[in-house]
């Protein structure tokens, strides 16, 4: 059985690099981009089964990208990472799956993924 595929979309480069690793590390497929634009890229060629997204960035933010996955038609479910205040209302509004504050919790990023990847067989 194939692996899930997961996009990784952060403006930290370190945040990217260590949530990339440890997914691969775990059988995950893992693309990463450092802003809503190029996910958006991505995301309109390529079939993500989770993407994890950081709502604070440049150029496109996350609730910038959320609002072009929805006008665009791409459902797939969101896992928001943010240190925002408010956070479980911010991701429902977004309409993501699931969320996590920073600073982030690998083994909750690790769980959580796996168990919207499991909700989508």
């Amino acid at each position: 059985m194939p692996s899930a595929t997961v996009l990784v979309v952060d403006d930290d480069e370190q945040v990217r690099d260590l949530l990339a690793t440890v997914l691969l590390k775990n059988r995950y497929c893992v693309q990463t981009a450092r802003n809503g634009r190029q996910a958006l890229k991505f995301l309109k060629h390529m079939l993500f089964d989770v993407v994890i997204l950081d709502l604070a960035m440049p150029v496109m933010d996350g609730r910038e990208l959320a609002q072009a996955l929805d006008a665009e038609e791409i459902a797939v479910p969101l896992l928001v990472m943010s240190a925002v205040d408010n956070l479980p209302s911010t991701a429902a509004e977004l309409g993501a799956a699931a969320f996590i504050e920073k600073p982030i919790d690998v083994a909750a990023v690790l769980a959580t993924v796996a168990d919207l990847t499991q909700r989508a067989e």
